[in-house]
């Protein structure tokens, strides 16, 4: 039985950390599975997140990171790991190099939605497989596999007559764009919530917050804010395959999206470009939102049953397993 190694630098927030751990369960049944977290082992604090921390505080990091470095190439060596799954850049790029010193296979599940700053010829390097969310992220990578991440139905049961509560649900940095949902809102009498991590201090700052139309709530069970939105807001700049997009359609909450390169794909899937919005066009998303009001129970349940049928956990693990077969 082969024996694969799942690390992550990543703390246990966000999608990709997510279908890490789903897909750690997964490979389970076939394979010898062993999921570590050197952040914590190696104390490399805020490592995953480099934009956070200044470069003083990254140069601080280097010992440690070269300690760690050591200690895995030999930890590898001595437990024979196979095969290297990898979900972020920092692992990639630290056990790809072990990998390459130890004639060792790495698999990089690609998370990024911004292929422009993929250097793709080092990623290339050092890893031998990718597992693309997105078909726009291929690129003619011969030795890929395209799995869409699934999303999972909570069973939420809720009709909205009218939007009055709008959720943004993400990361707070300038990537999510905040901002421009903000000054959407401005346009309205409706209020926005605010719930996630804060990723950019200094971007969080510049939030008009004021407690009376705009909210922050940092950090809330998903099922619940579900329950509380009678609308999510996704206004990303960019994406790879935005959960929250899918996650709320699953459960038949509407979504105001803009018309970015993933969410289009994922639009045509399920019959939902009409109400995608021209990216940062105010009035072309309050012109969306009206239509969103005014979509039935029915069409949102037809929506419903196309994530379903293309979003699903039993797809999701058939090809990760047909993935890894082919290794």
């Amino acid at each position: 039985m082969s024996k694969i190694l799942i690390p992550t630098f990543f703390s246990n927030y966000g999608g990709s950390v997510f279908i890490l751990l789903k897909a750690n369960e997964i490979l389970k049944k076939d394979y010898n599975v062993i999921l570590k977290a050197p952040l914590k082992e190696a104390d490399l604090n805020n490592f995953s997140i480099l934009p956070t921390i200044t470069k003083k505080q990254q140069l601080k990091l280097l010992p440690k990171l070269i300690v760690h470095f050591f200690k895995e190439l030999f930890w590898i060596k001595n437990n024979k790991i196979d095969i290297i799954y990898v979900h972020d850049y920092p692992t990639l790029y630290i056990y790809g190099v072990i990998a390459k010193l130890l004639n060792k296979k790495v698999i990089w599940h690609v998370h990024d939605g911004n292929i422009k700053k993929i250097n793709r010829k080092l990623n290339f390097i050092l890893s031998y497989k990718r597992i693309y969310i997105a078909k726009f992220q291929n690129n003619d990578d011969f030795n890929s596999c395209y799995i869409p991440n699934y999303v999972d139905k909570l069973n939420i049961s809720k009709k909205v007559s009218e939007i009055k509560n709008i959720v943004i649900a993400s990361s707070i940095c300038d990537r999510k764009n905040q901002k421009f949902g903000i000054k959407v809102i401005r346009h309205t009498d409706k209020k926005l919530f605010l719930y996630g991590g804060i990723l950019e201090e200094n971007y969080f700052k510049n939030l008009e917050i004021d407690n009376k139309q705009i909210f922050y709530k940092g950090f809330k069970d998903k099922k619940k804010i579900f329950e509380f939105s009678d609308l999510i807001f996704m206004p990303s700049k960019e994406e790879a395959q935005p959960l929250i997009f899918l996650e709320a359609l699953m459960n038949k909450i509407r979504v105001l999206v803009p018309n970015i390169e993933s969410v289009n794909e994922i639009a045509k899937m399920i019959d939902y470009e009409k109400y995608l919005y021209e990216d940062e066009n105010i009035k072309d998303c309050l012109d969306k939102m009206k239509l969103l009001e005014n979509l039935s129970d029915r069409e949102l349940e037809e929506i419903q049953n196309k994530v379903i049928e293309n979003f699903s956990l039993k797809k999701f693990e058939k090809n990760l397993l047909e993935c890894f077969k082919n290794v």
